[in-house]
C-alpha cells in the first residue's frame, strides 16, 4: 500500500512599486505567521493597518502600525541614496530592533555569509556591478538570491541603477524568452535563479556567482535551510580582470568576523557595505568634477556638452581617489564606464539637476530686478 500527501503550498505576497525590501520583509514575515495561525482576519487587519500608514514622505522617519506592534522606518531621500545607521534621523541611538532603513536588505542573511566562498573576489564582482556587466546568481533558495541581489543593489549606490534586476526568476516567468536565450545577455542584467536549468541556458553569460550547494551554505550558520541544490560550485565565476586594487586588510577582518559569528559578523557587515558606498562614490568624483566645469556662470547660458574626450584630459590631470593597479587602468576602466547605460542615466539626471537649478536661478534673478 502507498500513501501519497498532497500539501496545497500557501504563500503571503506584498506588491508595491516602493524598493524598500527591509520594511517589506519585516511586514511580511509579521503578516505571513499571523495570517496562517489565525485566518483572514489577521489578513483583514493587515490591509486596515497598511492604509493607515501616511505616504513614504522622501527623508521622513515614520512610525508604522502594523498587527499590534510599531515599527520605526527611515525613508531615503532618493533611491540612490546611501542610508546609513550613523546619518539615520530617528532622533535616539540606533537598535536594530525596532529601527529600520526602509532601503536596506534584510540583516540575515548577512553579505559575506553569503559570499563566504569567494570573499577575495568581491572586487571583481563589485567591478562587474558598476560596469553594468549581466549576472546570473545561483542560490539554494529564492529568499537568498533575493537577498544577494539587493545587496548588490546597495552596493552600486550612489550610480543609479541602470539595468534589469530580478531578485528571483523562474522558467516561467512572462519575460523568460526575452531575457534568457541564446544571445549575449543585456547589460546591467541581474537574473537571480535557483533552477539548475539555467546552466545550460546561460553558459555563454560571462559571469556567474553561486553561493554553493547545500552542503556549503550550511557551513555559515546565517544562511537559511532549504533542500538540495545543484547549481554550479561555489564561487565567483567571472575571466573579468580587476582594474582596481581590492582591500586586502578589509578582506582578513571580514574572514575572522564571519569565523566569530554574531555581533562582530554585522559590524563586518556594515564596514564592508561603507567600502563599497566610498568606492562607488570615489567613482564618480573625477566626473561630477568635469561635470562642475561645464556649469555656465550665466544662468541663461546653456550647458556645454559632457566628451569623453574632455572628460579623460581631466582625468588625465586629475587622476581618481580609487586605486588603481596603473594609470592605464585607470583610463581603461573610465573608457568602459562612459560606455555603460548606467553613465547616461547618471548624466541625464545631473543634467536635469542643473538645468532646474538654473531656472530657479533666472527666476531669483527676474525677482531681484
Amino acid at each position: 500500500m502507498q500513501l501519497i500527501w498532497l500539501c496545497a503550498k500557501r504563500s503571503v505576497v506584498i506588491l508595491s512599486h516602493f524598493a524598500y525590501p527591509s520594511l517589506f520583509t519585516a511586514t511580511v514575515a509579521k503578516l505571513g505567521a499571523f495570517y496562517f495561525s489565525h485566518g483572514v482576519t489577521m489578513l483583514e487587519t493587515a490591509c486596515y493597518n497598511i492604509a493607515s500608514w501616511p505616504d513614504p514622505t522622501p527623508g521622513s522617519a515614520l512610525v508604522l502600525g502594523f498587527l499590534g506592534d510599531v515599527m520605526n522606518v527611515e525613508i531615503p531621500r532618493h533611491e540612490n541614496e546611501h542610508q546609513s545607521i550613523a546619518t539615520s534621523s530617528f532622533g535616539e541611538k540606533f537598535n536594530m530592533k525596532i529601527h529600520m532603513l526602509a532601503s536596506l536588505p534584510t540583516s540575515l542573511p548577512s553579505p559575506i555569509s553569503l559570499f563566504a566562498s569567494f570573499l577575495p573576489k568581491v572586487w571583481a564582482l563589485w567591478e562587474c556591478l558598476v560596469l553594468s556587466e549581466p549576472l546570473l546568481i545561483f542560490a539554494p533558495s529564492p529568499s537568498q538570491t533575493s537577498a544577494i541581489i539587493w545587496w548588490l543593489r546597495d552596493f552600486l549606490r550612489p550610480i543609479p541603477l541602470a539595468g534589469d534586476f530580478r531578485p528571483y526568476f523562474h522558467i516561467h516567468d512572462q519575460d523568460f524568452a526575452n531575457l534568457v536565450n541564446k544571445n549575449p545577455p543585456k547589460a546591467g542584467l541581474i537574473l537571480g535563479v535557483t533552477n539548475p536549468f539555467f546552466m545550460n541556458l546561460c553558459k555563454h553569460w560571462p559571469h556567474v556567482l553561486s553561493v554553493g550547494r547545500e552542503e556549503d551554505a550550511a557551513k555559515t550558520q546565517t544562511l537559511p535551510q532549504s533542500g538540495p541544490f545543484m547549481g554550479p560550485t561555489p564561487g565567483f565565476h567571472s575571466k573579468h580582470q580587476r582594474f582596481i586594487s581590492k582591500d586586502r586588510q578589509l578582506i582578513k577582518k571580514l574572514e575572522e568576523a564571519l569565523h566569530k559569528g554574531g555581533a562582530a559578523e554585522m559590524e563586518a557587515c556594515n564596514l564592508l557595505r561603507q567600502h563599497f558606498t566610498d568606492r562607488t562614490t570615489m567613482l564618480l568624483v573625477p566626473l561630477n568634477r568635469h561635470f562642475a566645469s561645464l556649469i555656465p556662470t550665466d544662468p541663461k547660458a546653456p550647458l556645454k556638452p559632457f566628451t569623453p574626450t574632455s572628460f579623460l584630459a581631466s582625468l588625465k590631470v586629475h587622476g581618481s581617489m580609487l586605486p588603481f593597479r596603473s594609470s592605464s587602468k585607470q583610463k581603461e576602466f573610465y573608457v568602459k564606464w562612459l560606455r555603460t547605460p548606467a553613465f547616461g542615466v547618471w548624466l541625464t539626471e545631473r543634467v536635469e539637476e542643473v538645468q532646474e537649478a538654473l531656472k530657479l536661478k533666472i527666476k531669483a534673478q527676474a525677482q531681484r530686478a
